[in-house]
């Protein structure tokens, strides 16, 4: 479905959502500029509200989420909520 879309809108940025990082990867491959996996979103996000729930300040808390992001999305095309540049 993403090299029709690209054929058809080769200059739409084409964004997707990814089952997890190995099918990330297989979408950017077929020309996905921005990939989001779902399963290590919906991770980062319930840990986060557990390490705040445990006292840590919510400051503390995204930039873990944020080094975490950096490390895991690595090689991933993606937004970045700081930049809104596609990395």
């Amino acid at each position: 479905m993403i090299e029709q879309i690209r054929d058809s809108w080769p200059d739409l940025t084409l964004c997707a959502r990814a089952r997890n990082q190995a099918h990330g990867k297989e979408l950017a491959d077929l020309g996905a500029q921005v990939v989001v996996p779902e399963t290590l979103e919906s991770g980062l996000q319930l840990a986060g509200q557990v390490v705040h729930a445990m006292g840590t300040p919510m400051v503390v808390v995204n930039r873990l989420i944020e080094r975490i992001r950096r490390k895991e999305y690595a090689g991933l095309p993606h937004e970045t909520a700081d930049s809104g540049d596609s990395q």
